[in-house]
């Protein structure tokens, strides 16, 4: 057809346009003489999640950051923060039309999952990782949003009283060794009573 030699060896037609081999689309819009008027789309590159990063322990506020896909274009981003590894809509949370990279945020004591879409009028594209965070005070084994006495009581409950855990398991290892044991009972009576450090 008039004016396909523009395109290159390797482009190929489709019902509605060229696809070339660099991701770009060329919509054809109409041929008046010699003269082909198209459409072009440039892809929107790849782009990372930064901060937090992943498997990140934050106590509640939380600062989104994600790199900027495209500086030469104003694009708007989707941030998808979830309760659901599969982002069930019941559990997720949508903030849209985002024009800045990033989002602040306070999250409930829980493990969470997040994404961003960046998209223009014509082009979406996901961020090319999908985090998890958890959003935790170490040592709020009672999930109160605060570290007292009441966390060692309920640790001591939950570990020798047949108590219930922590919402969240990782809340009562206030020493941070990937267990729950006698000795974050330890840790959390010498940060209380005997200076000893906060825990992690």
């Amino acid at each position: 057809m008039p004016g396909q030699e523009l395109f290159s060896p390797t482009t190929y037609p489709n019902s509605d346009g060229y696809y070339g081999p660099s991701g770009i689309i060329v919509r054809v819009d109409s041929i008046i003489n010699d003269k082909l008027y198209a459409y072009i789309y440039v892809p929107i590159p790849a782009f990372s999640l930064l901060t937090p990063v992943d498997s990140a322990f934050i106590p509640y506020n939380v600062t989104f950051n994600w790199s900027d896909p495209n500086p030469w274009e104003q694009l708007r981003y989707d941030l998808y923060v979830s309760t659901s590894k599969i982002f069930n809509p019941d559990s997720t949370s949508i903030y849209d039309s985002l024009l800045s990279r990033q989002f602040i945020d306070t999250l409930a004591t829980g493990r969470y999952y997040w994404k961003v879409r960046a998209y223009n009028s014509s082009i979406e594209r996901w961020s090319s990782q999908i985090r998890t965070l958890m959003s935790v005070l170490r040592g709020d084994a009672n999930n109160d949003a605060k570290v007292t006495i009441a966390d060692v009581v309920y640790l001591v409950n939950y570990l020798f009283k047949g108590g219930p855990p922590s919402y969240l398991l990782e809340a009562g290892d206030a020493n941070c060794d990937g267990n729950v044991t006698v000795s974050d009972v330890i840790y959390l009576i010498n940060y209380l009573f005997k200076g000893g450090p906060k825990p992690c």
